[in-house]
């Protein structure tokens, strides 16, 4: 799963901060944010896991 690939955790990084202004720019919550995101195009979502531990928002449940 490459969980100590630097380069895999660097996108991560990458991709929390910018994930993180979009919410602010968005001046929604988290949860309404990543839940409008995915009904408009689920690809646009990444890293779940990352996304619970850094915005405590679960998708899971959303993706099922």
């Amino acid at each position: 799963m490459k969980l100590q690939d630097p380069v895999l955790a660097d996108e991560w990084k990458k991709y929390i901060r910018r994930k993180k202004k979009e919410i602010e720019i968005s001046g929604e919550d988290a949860v309404t944010y990543f839940t409008t995101l995915i009904s408009d195009n689920i690809c646009q979502v990444s890293y779940l896991r990352a996304i619970k531990e850094e915005f405590g928002v679960d998708l899971w449940p959303v993706l099922s």
